[in-house]
């Protein structure tokens, strides 16, 4: 897979890498105002469901994040579906996880609001 670092010119392409890029910085100011106020996310283990509270106290600094196959799947004025797989260390070993995640907003002239995050083991 390529690491992705083009986007084009696309917003919601820059958006998640940038996302990709504030996770790793453990940046919490970036996440509360992206994420939606009834956000969820279902964690990597595929068992575990966080809302925004849990997610954003668990942000802290950790490894480098890289985005591979980055692109939106379904894209509306008000709703967008962006999907990637995303590379990092963890505990000594390359993991790998695909990304869904969904995003609306009430018109073209609000910015993008994180509303469901879903990890989900690569095929």
């Amino acid at each position: 897979m390529t690491r992705v670092t083009d986007t084009a010119g696309d917003p919601l392409l820059a958006l998640n890498l940038e996302m990709m890029e504030q996770e790793s910085a453990g940046n919490r100011d970036y996440f509360d105002a992206l994420l939606a106020p009834e956000f969820a996310m279902r964690r990597g283990d595929l068992r575990t469901v966080v809302g925004r509270n849990a997610f954003l106290g668990g942000l802290s600094e950790s490894a480098r994040r890289d985005t591979e196959d980055l692109e939106v799947v379904l894209s509306t004025d008000t709703l967008a579906v962006v999907r990637s797989t995303v590379a990092m260390m963890k505990d000594g070993a390359e993991r790998r996880v695909v990304n869904v995640r969904g995003f609306v907003r009430s018109s073209v002239d609000d910015p993008w609001q994180l509303l469901a995050w879903i990890n989900e083991p690569p095929t």
